[in-house]
């Protein structure tokens, strides 16, 4: 891949670095921020290490997306907020490359059908003048129904969609939305977009299990907060989630 196709941006993916095969594009840019350019994005065609939230593994393949972007002078108020601010510039993108809505999982998980078809890790580095963030994506593309054999919980948009998008354009697509994102954020704050992300949040009206490091909890999800925590009614009292992982009943096996 020589460049991302479909770039409409003044400062993402500018300058724009592809490797065959790396271990991590979050863990490189992490690594080497400090001399790159700000917006810098990073492509692989395979990943041999990569990562989910909380270390969990991501099945790499070449039909799928990883993408990594480099974000310098990230404030600490919007660095909380960049899962859910690249989750609705992602879904934006991917729901317009394949002509369905796609849905939010909190906090970053993206899917179809109830099948999860991207997932989001945003990481940071350095402290003060020299902090940075990394936001990462993993995307299924083109992969073959028998690439999910034994991951009953994932697709691709090729298999739920039937349509046929290269990692170059997608990676493009995603990076111009989360621009966008993040403009919209700078001007008009959180609430206008909060609402975009309740609309199409699985989470809400549904009964979640919450697991933090504070321990699980069982309760109805029915709202985003003003800082994009999931908002859970709970047999203990109202709960405001900003980290851990929100099962929703129905999804991912959660019965």
């Amino acid at each position: 891949m020589e460049q991302l196709e479909q770039l409409a941006t003044k400062r993402l993916g500018r300058t724009f670095l592809y490797f065959d095969s790396i271990h991590s594009t979050n863990t490189y840019l992490k690594e080497q921020g400090a001399q790159l350019p700000d917006g810098t994005a990073v492509v692989a065609g395979h990943q041999y290490a990569g990562r989910g939230r909380q270390g969990k593994a991501w099945q790499s393949s070449e039909e799928a997306l990883a993408l990594s972007v480099l974000l310098k002078g990230v404030p600490p108020y919007l660095m909380q907020m960049l899962p859910i601010l690249f989750g609705i510039g992602a879904r934006r993108a991917l729901s317009l490359l394949c002509g369905r809505e796609i849905l939010l999982k909190w906090p970053n998980d993206l899917l179809l059908g109830e099948k999860k078809i991207a997932g989001i890790l945003c990481e940071s580095a350095g402290f003060g003048e020299d902090a940075l963030a990394v936001c990462g994506i993993g995307v299924n593309l083109l992969q073959e129904p028998s690439f999910f054999a034994e991951l009953p919980y994932g697709s691709s948009l090729w298999v739920e969609c039937g349509v046929r998008v290269s990692p170059a354009v997608a990676g493009g697509a995603i990076l111009t939305a989360f621009e966008q994102v993040l403009e919209e954020f700078a001007a008009g704050g959180f609430s206008p977009l909060r609402e975009e992300y309740a609309a199409c949040c699985i989470n809400l009206g549904r009964e979640v299990r919450v697991v933090t490091p504070a321990g699980e909890q069982t309760g109805f999800a029915y709202g985003i907060g003003e800082d994009g925590c999931l908002l859970v009614k709970a047999p203990a009292g109202e709960l405001a989630i900003r980290s851990g992982e929100a099962s929703v009943r129905g999804v991912y096996g959660y019965v």
